[in-house]
């Protein structure tokens, strides 16, 4: 059948939850394990429709889905792909895990897009050339377990506590019993170092036909034998990882058999989460008070302090919502379990700050500028948005936001935060030289930021095109510098302030400053929204007229802290007490002590030569002697 045009491709996407895909007709999405609940995940197949085993998915895991296709599916090629991996047919070297899997953040309209992953044309070409897609194997030799580095797949695989080798002994004694022509097959796997797992294919009808009669009927007489009593959850899975050694066996004969195997890296997605943002059936008009809040830095405590200053300051007539974005590493429930209580009036949501679909108006935007210009672009990201309060970074609220959305009721789409941090620098001799390449003139200019911004959906689509918004952006990109985001290694056990991310770095603020000047953008008042920074500094440097209304706003709404980090432990910071005020009245406030108080580690400098000893002072006396 290899070579056979227009073939009759279906790939089968194993879901237990709702999830971005591809689009393309090739893949089926298939709700497993759907006869456990009365739920329906709309534009997906149900597992539980015609012969099936879906009341068995506890155990059998996605073959549910595969089960189901081998029952109730015609088609010329099967497949099988997780919610979480799926096949590059892209022909590009990417760089790849210890697994041999591409590895990428989120799974989202850029990555299906980047990675050709629903690319139709591109996929039926591949796939019609062979008689089976798998991945590439890889050494598990090299690969660390909880229990060090094992030499076979059978050690590998019990280390991690998968199964047990009781497990294994009666999955061998079931092959031999009804399947034994397959025996010698999976003792030279399990005793290789060879991985493949995964059940990740697409095979030739007749291929995926004897296949499924292998696993099936060897699996489904394990399940009748095995006893899951008193088991944990991810013990009880045991035939879903059985069934990864009955494909990777079912693999080895095809070789043999040498019918031609194209191998394809599988894209491994850390975030599968499905975009928060509201449909236009969901928007509930002028009533809700809507925020949108993009969150770049992974310790969740000063996230908290903010997230508590706003359920504070709730009109309890009103309604809000608050969609946090965050990035893929941030464990969101870490927040929820931290906050006191959180009101009836107040709906708060979440997702990976990337997993929206890209307009249309700008399909080809790569997912660098996307991060620049989310906030310009809320309009069109979702038509449920009406009037918006979107935030970058932390925020201090000290008065109802609400009534900041009435900022938005006239002829603005977007009304921004006045960025004195960023005009004081541009000021000053020592940052001015290195701002300079960014062309702004704190005499005419406005010094705007998209950190907090009000923005007017309805009036940004009947007004702005959004291609424009994108062109200026790449227009600017090829004159200014963006420094793009670089996550470093976070390790939670370690209370240490983190780095500031790379957004509110003030070469980034002044290329978003020259952004909301080319479209057009309006200033905020600084009642409305105020910056957490040194009281001094500010008044020496900043344009007289902005420092006399940033010192004469006495209770802003939202108060923005210096770099979107908690402020300094210091009486020169205007409104740094305030935060630190709101955090004693918080759960979390020793830990954010504990975080922005700790030392850094001391040097090797320092260690060698400690502050004030004999040594440091003839280490000195050495450097000085040789410098001389």
């Amino acid at each position: 059948m290899a070579g056979t045009e227009n073939p009759n491709i279906k790939i089968l996407i194993s879901c237990h939850k709702e999830v971005p895909r591809p689009q393309s007709d090739l893949f089926l999405p298939v709700q497993v394990g759907a006869a456990n609940t009365s739920r329906r995940f709309e534009g997906m197949q149900p597992d539980d429709e015609g012969e099936n085993i879906s009341d068995r998915n506890f155990t059998f895991c996605e073959l549910t889905a595969q089960y189901w296709a081998w029952k109730n599916l015609d088609a010329d090629y099967y497949g099988l792909c997780h919610y979480r991996r799926y096949f590059c047919f892209d022909g590009l070297e990417h760089s790849a895990n210890d697994h041999l899997q591409i590895e990428e953040d989120s799974l989202s309209s850029f990555s299906l897009r980047d990675y050709r992953l629903d690319d139709a044309d591109l996929i039926e070409r591949c796939v019609s050339e062979c008689d089976m897609v798998a991945p590439p194997y890889w050494d598990i030799s090299k690969a660390e377990t909880p229990d060090g580095v094992k030499r076979t797949i059978q050690e590998h695989m019990v280390a991690y506590g998968l199964f047990l080798e009781d497990d294994i002994a009666l999955l061998r004694e079931i092959v031999q019993e009804r399947q034994p022509e397959y025996a010698n097959d999976l003792d030279a796997y399990l005793s290789g170092s060879k991985y493949l797992g995964y059940s990740c294919y697409i095979m030739r009808k007749d291929l995926f036909q004897r296949f499924c009669e292998f696993e099936f009927d060897v699996l489904l007489e394990f399940d009748k034998r095995f006893n899951y009593e008193g088991l944990t959850t991810t013990r009880k899975r045991i035939c879903g990882y059985l069934g990864e050694i009955l494909y990777s066996v079912f693999v080895r004969r095809i070789e043999e058999e040498e019918l031609r195997i194209d191998r394809y890296p599988l894209v491994f997605f850390l975030d599968t989460s499905v975009s928060c943002a509201p449909s236009k059936e969901d928007s509930t008009g002028a009533d809700l008070a809507r925020i949108v809040w993009r969150y770049r830095d992974r310790p969740t405590s000063a996230f908290v302090v903010c997230l508590e200053s706003l359920i504070r300051t709730l009109d309890p007539t009103r309604s809000y919502e608050v969609e946090v974005l965050h990035e893929v590493d941030f464990v969101f429930d870490t927040v929820l379990n931290a906050l006191k209580a959180i009101p009836d009036n107040l709906i708060i949501k979440h997702s990976q700050w990337s997993v929206f679909d890209c307009p249309q108006e700008v399909a080809t935007l790569s997912l660098d500028d996307f991060d620049i210009a989310q906030p310009l672009l809320l309009p069109w990201l979702s038509s449920g948005y009406e009037n918006v309060l979107w935030i970058d970074g932390l925020a201090l609220f000290q008065d109802d936001p609400a009534q900041m959305l009435n900022a938005v009721d006239g002829d603005s789409a977007f009304v921004c935060m006045q960025n004195i941090l960023l005009q004081r620098e541009l000021n000053k001799p020592t940052t001015r030289y290195f701002l300079s390449e960014y062309g702004l003139d704190t005499r005419v200019d406005e010094i705007l930021d998209t950190t907090v911004m009000a923005i007017n959906s309805k009036i940004a689509r009947e007004a702005v095109d959004p291609a424009l918004i994108v062109n200026e952006l790449q227009k600017l990109r090829g004159e200014y510098r963006y420094t793009q985001p670089k996550r470093p290694e976070y390790k939670p056990e370690v209370r240490k302030r983190t780095e500031v991310p790379s957004a509110y770095l003030l070469g980034n603020q002044a290329f978003r400053a020259q952004l909301l000047s080319v479209i057009g953008a309006m200033p905020l008042p600084f009642e409305n929204v105020s910056t957490c920074i040194d009281l001094p500094d500010t008044m020496t440097w900043a344009n007289e007229d902005t420092a006399r209304a940033w010192k004469a706003a006495r209770h802003p709404t939202i108060v923005y802290p210096e770099y979107g980090k908690p402020p300094l432990l210091s009486g020169s910071h205007r409104f740094g007490g305030a935060f630190w005020i709101a955090a004693r009245d918080t759960t979390v406030y020793e830990v954010l002590l504990a975080e922005e108080l700790e030392p850094d580690a001391p040097s090797a400098k320092r260690l060698l030569f400690p502050e004030g000893s004999k040594r440091r002072r003839i280490a000195s006396k050495m450097i000085r002697k040789f410098r001389k």
